[in-house]
């Protein structure tokens, strides 16, 4: 089963400490702000305000605190400094943006139904972790198969490289020799096609995983 990092283990804390606040007392809005997150009046967090936060907290650049950030410090929505969001790779900006939704969803529902958000979130611990991990299976199941689809892609630089080193000149021989110009816009085109097919099976695998 894989650990969580990143950005999954980020919204464990975040929920976690959220939770924990909860508990003691704190009003949602409160809470919120407690872990450096911006809240409406009604205590449901801002969904971009989380996503930061996540970021923040995966990107490694906690405060001090206990908590992630300072407290009573919440993260601002209109934060223009993106330096978190470029040191992460996209399938962890894309799982930020989905947990932040996840967590904004939660804190509704919990108010909607008269629900104790404590309550929620440890419910939605459980689903989130199986997600994460779920997530995460998929990816690396998809990594050989990526990686492979790559080195085939340079196999046709390597035979060029190969030809060179046993004398021949084959650039030459394409731009030169009919056979030659025939030969390689067809290899290029069959190299482009193999190419596209190969993306739109890595895409269809992602969809069905």
């Amino acid at each position: 089963m894989p650990q969580l990092k990143g950005v999954g283990e980020a919204g464990f804390r975040l929920l976690h400490e959220v939770e924990d606040l909860l508990k003691v007392g704190l009003a949602p809005l409160n809470a919120w702000q407690t872990v450096g997150v911006h809240s409406d009046e009604r205590g449901i967090p801002i969904t971009r305000s989380v996503e930061y936060r996540l970021l923040w907290l995966a990107d490694g650049t906690t405060g001090s605190s206990g908590h992630s950030g300072i407290p009573g410090q919440a993260w601002d929505v209109g934060q223009t400094d993106t330096r978190h969001q470029q040191n992460l790779p996209a399938h962890e900006r894309e799982l930020a943006r989905s947990l932040a939704h996840l967590v904004v969803v939660a804190a509704v529902v919990s108010q909607q139904l008269g629900l104790s958000l404590s309550a929620v979130f440890a419910t939605v611990q459980g689903t989130l972790r199986r997600s994460i991990e779920a997530e995460e299976e998929r990816r690396i199941s998809l990594a050989g198969p990526q990686a492979s689809a790559r080195l085939l892609q340079l196999l046709p630089l390597a035979g060029l490289g190969g030809a060179y080193l046993l004398g021949a000149d084959p650039i030459s021989w394409y731009l030169t020799s009919p056979l030659g110009a025939v030969v390689g816009v067809a290899g290029t085109g069959l190299l482009l096609s193999g190419r596209a097919w190969t993306r739109r099976l890595i895409r269809q695998a992602k969809a069905t995983t």
